[in-house]
Formats: C-alpha cells, structure tokens, sequence
C-alpha cells in the first residue's frame, strides 16, 4: 500500500475480498525508522506545499479499518509525537491525532524510548497552541518524567504563557486525584474499619473514632511530630488577617464573615499558591479562585526565609508555588 490518494480504493475493496491483506498492509512499516501507516498519514497530513485533506480521510479511514493507534515507530514515537510533539502541525493532522486519541485516551501520555512524551515536545518549541491543545482537548499529564526526572512542567519555567497552561492543567490533575483519593482505614493497630476522622495535627492519617485515635498515639507522636516539622505553617487564618480577594490589586477587600470562603469546609485539602515579591513586599497565599487571601512576612511566619527558597528554586519563574495542601482554620 502506497498510501497514496488512490489507497481509498485498496481499502475499501480488500476488507470483503481478504482480511488478511488488509491486516498486512495495516501493519506494514516503511524505512529505517520502521514507521506505521498511520505515522505516513500523519507526515503527509502536515504537508505545507499544497496541503490536501486526502492524508487526513485516509488516516481516518484506517482508524475505522482497525490500524492500531499505539503503533510506534523505530525510537518509540507515536501519532502524538508525530502530530503533537513540537514539530509542524497542521489542522488536517489535528484530525488524525484526535481521532486516535479518542479511540486511546492514554495515548497522549504514552512515552518513546527516551522516556518523552509529545507534550515534552510541544513545550521546548514554546508552542502555545499546541500545548493548549493537548493540556485542555487531549488532557495530557505534565507531570510525567522522562528517563532523567524531567518533566514538562519543569521545562517551561521560564515561558510565562506556556507555565500558566501547564500550571492550571498539573493543578486540575492535582486536584482531581484529591477529589477521587480514597481514605484509608483506621490507622489504629488491630482496627478495620474505615477512617473517617483525621488526626488534627497532621492531617494524615485517619481513625474511626475518638478512642482508636487516643489508643494508637503512641506509636502516631512520632511520625507526627515529624510532619509538622516538615511542614512550613504559613499564618493560622483569622478574622483579623483574612481577606477577600474581590480587587487583586489590592484594593475593595472585603472583611471575614465568620465562615470559610466558598464551599470550603473547616480542615478541608485544598490547593493553594504562594506568590512573594524578593524585597520588603509582604508574601500573598491564596487558592485557585481567589476567594481568600493570607498575607504574610517575616514578622507573621518564623520559617519565612526557608519557604521563599523553595519558590524561588521550585516555583515557576521563582515567584510561586503551588502547595501540595491548605487548610481553613478558624479562630474561636
């Protein structure tokens, strides 16, 4: 099969004739690189000089025929990469890629020999709508490393259009899988039931009731000792330090009402950013919505200098960082 134009007609004849042909010529490969009929459709969908919609009714039609999209080429490379991953694309190959993803959701995270996925690709060309593209449509991971640790999020640090997407779509995933988190049974020894209370200091561990809780504290205090001090506590939340973040300028707060801003409840997880200026500006901590703001600085958080390290070395462009957890505390 030469894939090219007049392949509409190979196709569509041989699936009554001879399934068996039709499974060879779908998993033929062509060169050194060893590449699959779907990756051709795609290199042809991305031609610049008189660009045809044929590549991409032919891609479609072998999607349709049963070509495998997972198929991968020599190093490991796939549709996505292809299409995708920070070499030229084209509406027609968007096409082709969707369709394959649709049919293989997990396909956008599916790594080469080197450990890269496509978004990898997308990032290092800094190619907005590309990224946009696979982040919010084909809902890929940012999270995922290659062989060395490197990941897509710690590759655009310093593109601020391009870490404001990776950023909100590692806070979705974040988010997501706090939602969908599952809690553990009671971390009392000899108990099986299921957790439902936290320990109120760590916010780790879970027990059934109040006397599982006081029963294994032995053996918890140390463990909990120990994550409070890896914990950096910013400011406890108050009716004197709240505010609400209508004007993120600065201006037209609003004063504490007495309960958690939004749906929050008292002591629930939820993802916050932590946002300094390196000078005598105050620090800003406030979550996705914007709903609540804490400000802080040195006067408020006694390991203030420690955390501006970990923004400045961690955070994207060094201003803010994402936290793993926040937590509504209310004064009484």
């Amino acid at each position: 099969i030469s894939l090219k134009p007049s392949s509409f007609t190979i196709i569509e004849e041989i699936p009554p004739r001879d399934p068996t042909k039709l499974r060879e010529l779908l998993e033929h490969r062509w060169g050194v690189l060893r590449t699959p009929p779907l990756i051709m459709c795609i290199m042809g969908a991305k031609t610049v000089v008189n660009p045809t919609g044929r590549w991409k009714d032919i891609g479609v039609l072998l999607i349709e025929h049963g070509a495998n999209v997972d198929d991968k080429d020599l190093v490991g490379k796939t549709v996505v990469h292809y299409g995708c991953g920070g070499m030229l694309r084209t509406p027609h190959s968007d096409v082709i890629v969707k369709a394959c993803c649709k049919k293989m959701p997990s396909l956008v995270d599916t790594r080469d020999r080197m450990g890269e996925v496509a978004l990898q690709g997308a990032v290092m060309v800094g190619d907005i709508e590309n990224v946009q593209l696979m982040t919010e449509t084909l809902k890929a991971d940012p999270l995922i490393p290659d062989f060395h640790g490197v990941t897509p999020m710690s590759m655009c640090r310093y593109d601020p259009k391009v870490s404001r997407i990776i950023s909100s779509a590692a806070s979705k995933i974040k988010g997501k899988a706090m939602k969908q988190a599952v809690k553990a049974s009671c971390d009392s020894s000899g108990c099986s039931k299921p957790g439902t209370k936290k320990c109120t200091r760590c916010l780790s561990v879970y027990y059934c009731s109040k006397e599982c809780q006081v029963a294994a504290w032995k053996s918890h205090k140390g463990k909990c000792n120990q994550i409070l001090t890896d914990v950096i506590e910013v400011r406890k939340l108050t009716s004197g330090n709240y505010k609400h973040m209508r004007g993120f300028n600065g201006q037209n707060f609003n004063g504490w009402n007495g309960k958690p801003p939004g749906s929050k409840q008292l002591n629930e997880e939820f993802i916050v950013k932590i946002q300094y200026t390196p000078g005598t500006f105050p620090c800003l901590c406030y979550d996705k919505k914007r709903l609540m703001c804490l400000v802080f600085d040195k006067t408020t958080c006694p390991r203030y200098d420690e955390l501006c390290h970990v923004i400045a070395t961690k955070g994207p462009l060094g201003r803010k960082h994402i936290s793993e957890l926040g937590s509504l505390e209310k004064e009484y």
